[in-house]
């Protein structure tokens, strides 16, 4: 290698991030913030909100990991439990549709563009997304999981993409949209069997009254019944006040 090339240093790692397998064997009090999510990301096969994660929580968390402690879970706060298993159970009965084509705010005509752009008060018009490439809110299929989506940090010179995401993403074919998973809404009554098996499975593990059970159950249905939240929040809501009261 020439001098010049030398004092470059590798060509897949011109920005000096170090390769992750050099940091796992690093004290986890002598890691970067950057650095615990690159480690922690590399020790586990699902997927965990390390973006919502303080610093704090991210050494707590590989700490556990690497003694081997149950704490060491998928999510880590009841909340995230709550929101985890919800998904996960929806994935299996429902069909997952894009969540920006289906949610997210549309970029309307051009017009309507110029509008936001001259407006003396934009915040009144940002009912459309500029960067958006669906016209209306719609429901659109996602794919089945095909894409591998590189990995990417932030450093003092921008995005590093390096390597790639373990599991693959599902896309919208309509408008390109990657990832962003929502589910159709189940029928009230295919809804409720969800619910039951839910409240089955997690009274065998933490043996709740029947009056806790009559009550989540019941709350379930009246929020499916009377309010627009979908099924996913609705299962949140409910998961959450469960692992909330199998703490206490």
């Amino acid at each position: 290698m020439s001098t010049q090339a030398a004092a470059l240093g590798n060509r897949e790692n011109w920005w000096g991030e170090r390769p992750v397998e050099d940091l796992l064997e690093v004290d986890v009090a002598d890691l970067s913030k950057t650095d615990l999510k690159r480690v922690i990301e590399h020790e586990i096969d699902f997927n965990l909100a390390l973006e919502h994660m303080t610093e704090q929580e991210l050494r707590s968390y590989l700490r556990d990991l690497r003694s081997g402690s149950s704490k060491a879970t998928g999510a880590v706060t009841n909340l995230e439990r709550a929101r985890w298993k919800a998904h996960t159970e929806l994935r299996k009965r429902a069909d997952p549709v894009s969540a920006t084509a289906k949610f997210g705010a549309p970029n309307r005509p051009i017009q309507a563009g110029f509008a936001w752009l001259f407006a003396d008060d934009p915040g009144d018009l940002l009912d459309h997304d500029p960067l958006a490439t669906h016209t209306e809110r719609c429901t659109v299929p996602l794919t089945d999981p095909c894409l591998h989506v590189p990995k990417h940090s932030s450093t003092q010179w921008g995005e590093t993409e390096y390597g790639q995401n373990r599991f693959r993403r599902r896309y919208d074919p309509e408008h390109g949209y990657i990832g962003g998973v929502a589910f159709e809404p189940l029928p009230i009554s295919e809804f409720m069997q969800l619910v039951e098996d839910l409240l089955g499975d997690l009274d065998v593990r933490y043996g709740f009254r029947r009056s806790k059970l009559n009550k989540w159950r019941d709350q379930s249905r009246s929020m499916k019944k009377e309010s627009d939240n979908s099924d996913q929040d609705i299962l949140t809501q409910v998961l959450f006040r469960i692992f909330r009261q199998a703490d206490n």
